[in-house]
């Protein structure tokens, strides 16, 4: 059975629900407050010296279903979630986001990734973060996931991330109504890396738009991006994450290489 969970009161109106047994593991689940009646909750991975950190957002609804002992009950096959361990492995400290209290349903964030109240949520996921470590702060989304990480990079000239990365990005859905370019891109200005698959073959993320999105970002200091090759036979709906829309069979290079950029562009955003 699980142990008793400690619940504590802490600053900037955040509740830290955390478990010793796994905190000793360098665990944490951590319910947040963003806004009055709304918990938001996290799950944190640590190595014991970070050499930075990287709040993951995925794709789809949103809604990872962080679990009382820190199990993820759904989406466990998107791309930034099933790669959390080589994010560890290369020194990372890891927040994966829950979608919040009241869009925590089968429909997930939808049109959320684009509102004030999103940016203002995640602002204090920064700030629970920035609790943990004092390195480098990225945010890290995958195809839906981008648009939470545009929004917030866009809104919070103060007190965001360090830079941003975006996989699999949301470019043209068709739909006129949930692509990054519906999104104040000039405003950011934050080191960004664009990382796509040269074939991926959803249609809301062409490949060919890749350099639109890059040429886009006209007041980020530096603007770089990462194309791919190759992997596993996909399996399943090319929109799915087991294909290349997911970088299937070639994640843990992926991971590297993000990696080694964000470590050799340390911290040159706000």
């Amino acid at each position: 059975m699980l142990m008793a969970r400690v619940l504590v009161a802490a600053m900037l109106g955040l509740l830290i629900a955390q478990d010793p047994a796994i905190a000793e593991a360098g665990r944490s689940i951590v319910d947040l407050e963003p806004r009055p009646g709304v918990t938001l909750r996290v799950l944190i991975d640590a190595p014991e010296t970070p050499a930075g950190a990287v709040i993951l957002f995925s794709g789809g609804g949103g809604v990872v279903a962080i679990g009382e002992e820190g199990t993820i009950s759904q989406g466990q096959g998107n791309f930034l979630v099933r790669t959390r361990q080589s994010w560890l492995e290369q020194g990372f400290l890891t927040a994966v986001v829950d979608a919040p209290s009241d869009w925590h349903n089968w429909q997930g964030l939808g049109a959320f990734r684009f509102a004030a109240a999103h940016a203002n949520d995640i602002a204090a996921v920064i700030r629970l973060v920035r609790g943990r470590t004092d390195r480098p702060l990225w945010l890290v989304g995958t195809s839906r996931g981008t648009l939470s990480v545009v929004n917030v990079a866009s809104r919070l000239q103060t007190g965001g991330p360090d830079g941003i990365v975006l996989t699999s990005t949301m470019l043209d859905t068709g739909r006129g109504r949930d692509d990054v370019f519906l999104q104040d891109l000039d405003s950011i200005r934050l080191p960004v890396l664009i990382v796509h698959h040269r074939e991926d073959g959803c249609i809301a993320t062409p490949a060919r738009m890749v350099p639109k999105l890059a040429a886009a970002l006209v007041n980020a200091p530096k603007v770089d991006t990462l194309l791919f090759e190759g992997g596993a036979p996909p399996r399943g709906d090319p929109c799915e994450p087991f294909s290349r829309h997911g970088f299937l069979g070639i994640e843990q290079r992926v991971i590297e290489d993000i990696g080694r950029w964000i470590k050799a562009n340390g911290r040159q955003g706000g």
